[in-house]
C-alpha cells in the first residue's frame, strides 16, 4: 500500500494529529520523504487540521473537568508541540467541583483534602484551587 493510502487507512479509524500520524507511518516501515508526502497531501485535501483538532481537544479535556496545567502536558505529548506554540488555556473549576462525588468530599476536612489533592493530579494549580473553595463557602 502507498504512504497515502495509508495514512488514509489510519485517519478513518480516528483523528489524529500529524505528529501521530507521522509516527505510524514511522511504524509501517516508510521513508521520511513519503511520509512528509502523505501527510502533506493529507493536509491539502482537508483529512488533517491540527488547528481544529487542537481546539476541540482542548474543548474535550475542558469538559472532562481537567486543569490548564494537565490539558498543556497532553498536548505536548500528543502533539509534539513546544511551549511557545501552546494556546492559551482557561479551563474552570467550576465544572470539576459540580461532580457529585466532589461536593460529597466538601462536608469533612479529610474529604476537603482528598478534593485538593485529586483536583491538583487532574491539573490544578493550589492557589486557585484554595480561592474556589473559600468561593464555595
Amino acid at each position: 500500500m502507498t504512504p497515502y493510502g495509508e495514512a488514509l487507512k489510519i485517519l478513518s479509524r480516528r483523528r489524529r494529529s500529524a505528529h501521530e500520524l507521522k509516527l505510524k507511518l514511522k511504524e509501517k516501515g516508510f521513508s521520511p520523504e513519503e511520509i512528509s508526502e502523505a501527510v502533506k497531501k493529507c493536509i491539502e485535501r482537508g483529512f488533517l487540521n491540527d488547528a481544529d483538532y487542537i481546539a476541540d481537544f482542548i474543548n474535550g479535556q475542558k469538559n472532562k473537568g481537567v486543569g490548564p496545567y494537565l490539558i498543556r502536558m497532553k498536548l505536548k505529548m500528543k502533539f509534539n508541540l513546544s511551549e511557545e506554540k501552546i494556546p492559551p488555556i482557561e479551563a474552570s473549576l467550576d465544572i470539576a467541583l459540580k461532580k457529585p462525588k466532589y461536593q460529597r468530599l466538601l462536608k469533612t476536612r479529610e474529604g476537603k483534602q482528598k478534593l485538593i489533592a485529586s483536583l491538583m493530579r487532574k491539573g490544578f494549580n493550589l492557589d486557585e484551587i484554595r480561592a474556589s473553595l473559600l468561593f464555595m463557602k
